[in-house]
């Protein structure tokens, strides 16, 4: 995972640059650190590894504001990227719909 995770980010990084890296262990549990628990951690959601490009800290292009990556595990063994791209304007149109709920736009 943390391979796929890193070539991954690698290439986004050669056209957005140095992102934001975010690679902790949340609980106290200092078992859940070790590389061999790697994954069970994330399976029970007590670590986490992402990285953030933000359009406040990283020139981007086409109207994208910001972009996320992260690791997700499914199994022990088994897990995806999750690759998510933000566009400049998201947060006001999300915005609009929760204001118009419940009325015709």
């Amino acid at each position: 995972m943390r391979e796929h995770y890193s070539d991954l980010k690698q290439l986004l990084s050669n056209t957005y640059s140095t992102p934001e890296e975010i690679d902790f262990v949340k609980s106290d549990n200092s078992a859940l650190a070790e590389p061999e628990n790697f994954m069970l951690g994330m399976l029970e959601k007590e670590r986490d590894l992402a990285c953030l490009w933000s359009s406040e800290k990283v020139k981007l292009k086409d109207e994208i504001g910001g972009i996320v990556l992260e690791a997700k595990a499914t199994k022990l063994d088994t897990g995806y990227l999750e690759l998510t791209y933000e566009f400049i304007g998201w947060g006001d149109y999300v915005n609009k719909l929760n204001a118009a709920e419940g009325t015709v736009l």
